[in-house]
Order: structure tokens, then sequence, then C-alpha cells
């Protein structure tokens, strides 16, 4: 698996999307620091409905520059003087870019995966050959204790590993062109 690959795919989306570079500095500074949402938005008026109901969260700029603790080459990427930053178009984005970092990474793992099976099966032809009376259905490990030997429930590698790929390759909604979509919600 190449994980340059992956890291250049990280690098990539975070070059290349000032959305990319704006969530992943507000995952930042929500993680160490406080939540970087300074508003919502509220009812919105259509002329079709009465009245409709919206939430908009955004990000005051000019409060993080004050904060003095935001990612100040983000920060000078955004506007100044009382405009605002809205969500999520930048979310939209953000996660967008994470699909396309999750399909370089499903890319350059599915060779080490089927290498897996491959050792597994092997070890079950193995197996047959020494044992041809017994099974050798499922391989599995259980946790080691140092004074006791076996401690807790054994773990069938080949079962969760399929169980995860099967989860990984199912159909997932595709992350691809998100930012372009109309959500409303």
């Amino acid at each position: 698996m190449s994980v340059a690959k992956i890291d250049g795919e990280v690098r990539a989306q975070y070059d290349g999307s000032p959305h990319y570079r704006l969530a992943e500095a507000l995952r930042n500074y929500a993680q160490h620091y406080a939540l970087p949402v300074h508003g919502l938005f509220g009812p919105a008026s259509d002329e079709n409905i009465r009245l409709s109901f919206a939430t908009e969260p955004f990000v005051d700029p000019d409060e993080l520059r004050e904060d003095g603790k935001f990612k100040k080459s983000v920060l000078s990427e955004l506007p100044v003087d009382g405009d605002v930053v809205k969500l999520k178009p930048v979310l939209r984005s953000y996660i967008e870019a994470l699909g396309s970092i999750q399909k370089v990474f499903r890319t350059e793992a599915d060779p080490v995966l089927v290498a897996a099976f491959e050792v597994f099966e092997a070890a079950r032809e193995r197996h047959g050959e020494a044992y041809p009376n017994e099974s050798a259905r499922f391989l599995g490990a259980a946790p080691m204790n140092d004074q006791e030997g076996f401690e807790g429930e054994i773990i069938y590698i080949e079962a969760e590993m399929r169980r995860l790929l099967n989860y990984f390759k199912a159909s997932k909604p595709s992350m691809d062109r998100l930012s372009d979509r109309r959500i409303d919600f």
C-alpha cells in the first residue's frame, strides 16, 4: 500500500480547496479551544409558503481574529469587516474532499486485503492437508494473558476482515460533487 499516494491526496485536497483548509482549521480549533460557530440564521420567508424555517450556521472571521488562536494562514483567506462565512457549503466541500481521500485509500488498500485473504486461504489449505478430518472453516486468535494463557473470546480474524471489507465496499452514497448539490434543511 502506498501511504505516499494517500498523503499526496490529502495534500492535494488541502492545497486545492479553501473550504477544506477552513474545515480542517475549524475542526482543530473546536478540538483544542472552543466551538467556532458564532450564530445561526433563523426563519426565512418564502413566496410559496407563509413561513419556512432553516438553520444556516456561520462563523465570524472577525471574532476568530480577535481570539488569536485560529490558524493565521486560513484567517488570511477569510472575509473582513463584518462578513460571515456560511458553514453548509464549507462542510459539503469538506465531506466531498474526504470522500476523495477515502477513494484513494480504498484503491491502495485493496491489494493488501487481497493478499491477506490469500494468506488465510493458504493456511486453511495447509491445515486441511495436515488434518484432513478437522474443520478449518475459520481462522481465529485469542488475546493472550501473560500469566494464565488465553484471555477473552476468540476473534475470528478472517470473518471480521471479510465483514469490514464488505462494509467498506457496500454501496454508499457518492460524495462526488456534493458541494454542488442544493440541500435544504
